[in-house]
Formats: structure tokens, sequence, C-alpha cells
């Protein structure tokens, strides 16, 4: 349901700024600015490293759980591959191989999730 307050534009024209109020207030900025100037690169680059960190670590544990992933399958297929041989000794594998591929799905689907909701942000 729409408002029904008017919302009226502000001319510019109406009320300009005092060009010695706009001076003043740059002024102070950069005096600010000036006397902050170290401790704000010093936030920046923290903030950088800390950004950097978690990328390179979030990239990691995404690569891991691809090759831990993979790995399970192999696993799975090599155990079924040779069940016939080992008079089904080897399902034993295949069913760790079939555990360790659906810990890496979850693994993968909890990054996916995280990272989602870190770009939501």
């Amino acid at each position: 349901m729409a408002s029904s307050i008017r919302r009226q534009r502000r001319n510019s024209l109406d009320k300009p700024p005092h060009i010695s109020d706009v001076i003043h207030l740059k002024e102070e900025f950069i005096a600010l600015y000036e006397r902050h100037y170290h401790e704000l690169q010093e936030c920046t680059q923290v903030l950088s490293h800390l950004i950097n960190t978690f990328e390179e670590d979030f990239r990691h544990a995404t690569e891991a759980t691809r090759i831990v992933g993979i790995v399970g399958e192999v696993t799975k297929i090599t155990g079924l591959a040779l069940a016939p041989f080992t008079l089904g000794a080897s399902a034993v594998v295949a069913d760790i191989g079939s555990a360790v591929a659906f810990g890496a799905g979850i693994g993968s689907g909890l990054l996916n999730f995280m990272k989602m909701h870190q770009q939501k942000k």
C-alpha cells in the first residue's frame, strides 16, 4: 500500500548553503584526515590481510573437499570392481568410499552455503 504522505522534492535553490560553512567543513575534514591518516592506513591493511587470509583458507578448504570427494568415489568404484574377485570383502572398501564421498558432499554443501551467506552480507 502506498504511503499517504506526499513527498516533495527540495529545490536546492530555495536555501543554498553558505560557502563559508562548506569551506569550514572541508578544512575540518582535511585536518581530521591528515591527523588520522596513518591509523586509517593501518586499519585498511589489517582488513585487507584478514580478507586475503579468509579467501585463501576458503579456497584451500574447497580444494580439499573436492579431493576427498574424488578419493571417496575412486575408492567406492575400486571396491565394487574388486568385489567379485575378493568374494565380497572389498564391498567394505566400497562402503568406506561411499561414506567418504558422502562426507565430502556434506562438507562441500556447507562451504557453498557459508559462501552464499557471506556474499549476501
